[in-house]
């Protein structure tokens, strides 16, 4: 649907709306009539083409963005919905600077199902609140659970005609895509304390607000959050229907015992066709037919022989009137008595109305002192909660604590397998240098006796260089020269023997006892110093041993803190639960006294109906017996 020229595109791609644009210069806002206004768009009066229209701008904000980006992809589907009791859309205004639309253009209705029921104060007739019923019913089989999650009275508005046309097509939709909170209303499913199922289908929310909505057009009130204690209301203002019966199904906490949209249907067009005709209706049947019943009438005046029936008609009439005179004045005696009887019922009535008033103000005096001590309870709720939670951040403090010491003491005891580990080296350490020691004295005791072996082998040279000094002398003079030879060989051989293994003096045994004694001495001094070591890992693990046994009383303390916070807790928590147990009572207690007091005012308004019914009934009882009375008279 397109509404005149084009407006300028930023690129070759078309959008989905194209063909749906209307230029700015084709529209003229009138300011000065705002239609309606909500937290995100206002509505205002235009004129197109020379007729008068609605035109749909949102309100600049932060969301404004946001709330186009969400309404472009609906824009097609919004066009495309056509129904008779839905608000047509006409076409979209883009601005001449920006390829996104700046307003929706839509038909402009006379006024709203608020308007008329809280602005105008019009009570609606059972065949009023029918047809518009059936018509709200129609929306909801159109749209088949889809796009009607924002119904309220201002939404349902009216044309001319008194048809209902419902406006506001995938607006909860749309908010929901640019990311605006739902707020809970009465006509929201969500007001019931019991969440919907996961598998709960869209058609039973839309049947929940039409309940809230036909409640809210047989009562003429605005709904609460209280409506489902008030439904009874209906049957007051509508006795002779089922709409309180209707109200009471689609309302229904559990969705899958709503009824479905045909059901409802086929109960109200049964309740139309036992209901009178709307008053336009009926001079439009009365326009019809007022010729054909003229026609049938005779237009010629009566002869002489209709005339003597007509007397003899009137005159068996007055007879029979004379014979039931006595009857008359029978009955008249007989609706005295019974009038008196209604008195006395009326009386009795009355009194029991004032019993019943008396109930309610004793139940609502009762009812104040529950719900007293109901606030009573939530304090003394609150001052326990208060209290647990004073204690579960100690139990958290105590627990921190708990868990740095714990962890202090698990690093002391690595420390300790730690010291413990180095102690067993050092021991495994000391046995070997034992080892070693060991090992020393035996090469030097080996050392020792190759010493003594060393000086008996001297002994024995000695000895032999004195044998052969007494052979020398003796052969001296036979082997001179071989005297010289032998003896400058045998001298210097045995001299170097002599200076290397004597056992003081040898610089071969010197060395060896030198570097004996360097090991020994170094072997001594690392006993010593592991001896050191020992003893001062020793007084490391002492007092380590003391720290650990410290930390162990401080967790053992910490512990028993901890178990005493956990049975104060656990004592709250029991006290707490009572208390919550004393409010639940109270709450039932509130609620039994509500139902009570809701019966009783049901009884009341019944008992009040049927004292005005009774008075009506006499009054016309009354009325007929001085017109019976009045006409025997006149015969």
């Amino acid at each position: 649907m397109s509404g005149g020229g084009g407006a300028p595109r930023r690129g070759d791609k078309e959008a989905p709306w194209d063909d749906m644009v209307i230029p700015a210069t084709a529209i003229h806002v009138h300011r000065s009539s705002q239609l309606n206004r909500s937290q995100h768009w206002d509505i205002y009066e235009a004129t197109f083409q020379g007729t008068i229209v609605a035109v749909l701008r949102y309100r600049e904000s932060s969301r404004q963005q946001a709330l186009w980006d969400a309404t472009l992809p609906y824009i097609p589907r919004l066009f495309a919905s056509v129904h008779p009791n839905l608000v047509q859309f006409l076409g979209v205004v883009v601005d001449t600077d920006d390829v996104r639309p700046s307003m929706l253009v839509m038909e402009r209705q006379a006024t709203s199902l608020y308007d008329l029921l809280h602005v105008h104060h019009i009570a609606l007739t059972d065949a009023a609140v029918v047809h518009i019923a059936l018509d709200i019913l129609h929306v909801i089989t159109y749209c088949n659970g889809c796009g009607l999650g924002h119904l309220t009275s201002r939404k349902v508005l009216l044309d001319a005609g008194g048809n209902v046309k419902l406006f506001g097509l995938f607006q909860r939709d749309i908010l929901d895509a640019a990311g605006v909170p739902n707020v809970i209303t009465p006509y929201s499913p969500q007001l019931l304390q019991q969440p919907p199922p996961a598998d709960a289908i869209a058609m039973a929310d839309d049947m929940f607000v039409f309940g809230v909505l036909l409640w809210e057009v047989c009562c003429g009130e605005l709904p609460t959050v209280e409506l489902h204690h008030r439904i009874a209301q209906v049957s007051v203002r509508h006795p002779q229907t089922e709409f309180e019966s209707l109200v009471r199904r689609c309302l229904d906490e559990t969705p899958g015992n709503r009824p479905q949209p045909s059901e409802v249907c086929d109960t109200l067009l049964k309740l139309q066709m036992s209901l009178p005709l709307l008053a336009g209706a009926e001079a439009a049947v009365a326009m019809r037919f007022g010729a054909v019943e003229a026609r049938q009438s005779p237009t010629a005046a009566p002869g002489p022989t209709v005339v003597a029936r007509r007397l003899e008609a009137v005159e068996a009439q007055v007879l029979e009137e004379q014979r039931n005179f006595d009857v008359v004045v029978g009955q008249l005696e007989f609706a005295n008595t019974e009038i008196a009887t209604l008195n006395g019922l009326l009386t009795g009535k009355e009194n029991e109305r004032l019993e019943m008033h008396a109930q309610v103000v004793a139940a609502l005096a009762q009812k104040d002192e529950v719900e007293q001590a109901m606030r009573d309870a939530i304090d003394a709720r609150d001052k326990w909660a208060h209290q647990v939670k004073t204690l579960e951040h100690q139990v958290a403090t105590l627990n921190a604590r708990n868990q740095s010491q714990l962890n202090d003491m698990q690093h002391c005891k690595r420390e300790y397998d730690h010291m413990r580990e180095s102690v067993q080296a050092i021991e495994q350490e000391r046995v070997e240098m034992a080892q070693h020691l060991a090992a020393a004295k035996d090469a030097m005791a080996k050392e020792k006796a190759l010493s003594d072996e060393l000086n008996a082998r001297w002994q024995q040279t000695i000895k032999r260089v004195e044998d052969e000094r007494r052979l020398r002398d003796k052969a001296e003079r036979v082997v001179t020269e071989v005297r010289d030879q032998n003896k400058a060989q045998i001298s210097k051989t045995l001299l170097d023997q002599v200076k290397r293994w004597h056992p003081d003096t040898g610089s071969d045994t010197l060395e060896r006892t030198q570097a004996h004694d360097a090991q020994v001495q170094s072997l001594e001094q690392h006993i010593q110093k592991l001896l050191l070591e020992m003893v001062e890992f020793r007084g490391n693990m002492a007092a380590m041993e003391a720290t650990v046994q410290g930390a162990n009383a401080a967790l053992q303390e910490a512990q028993t803190q901890c178990t005493g916070l956990q049975d104060q807790f656990t004592a709250t928590q029991r006290l707490l639960w009572q208390a919550q147990d004393a409010c639940k009572s109270h709450e039932r207690t509130i609620q039994a006294y509500e139902t009570t007091t809701a019966a009783l005012e049901t009884k009341l308004v019944s008992v009040q109906s049927e004292l005005k019914a009774t008075e009506n009934a006499l009054t016309r009882e009354l009325k007929k017996r001085q017109d019976e009375g009045f006409v025997v008279v006149v015969g």
